[in-house]
């Protein structure tokens, strides 16, 4: 997705991105009345956000528990955010 970058490795359970022009707080609330909960800010690890030249990520953690579909609409809200 333009705009989308992201920061953790291609095969974890956590994936850390940010939105080029966004803030992640703002993208935190737009994604929160969706129903979809993630995590945005520093993650207690300001240092790296540092070193990454980033205010902050959105953190969003996918697990056993979570189907094909619903990952499906959580990209379709995050392209439908970022238009």
């Amino acid at each position: 997705m333009p705009r989308v970058k992201i920061l953790s490795p291609r095969d974890g359970v956590l994936v850390s991105f940010v939105v080029d022009g966004m803030h992640v707080i703002d993208f935190g609330a737009m994604i929160g009345v969706r129903g979809v909960c993630v995590r945005v800010g520093n993650m207690c690890a300001s240092w790296i956000h540092k070193r990454l030249g980033v205010n902050g990520t959105i953190r969003v953690s996918v697990g056993g528990y979570n189907t094909i579909q619903e990952i499906k609409t959580l990209v379709q809200y995050i392209k439908d955010i970022i238009k």
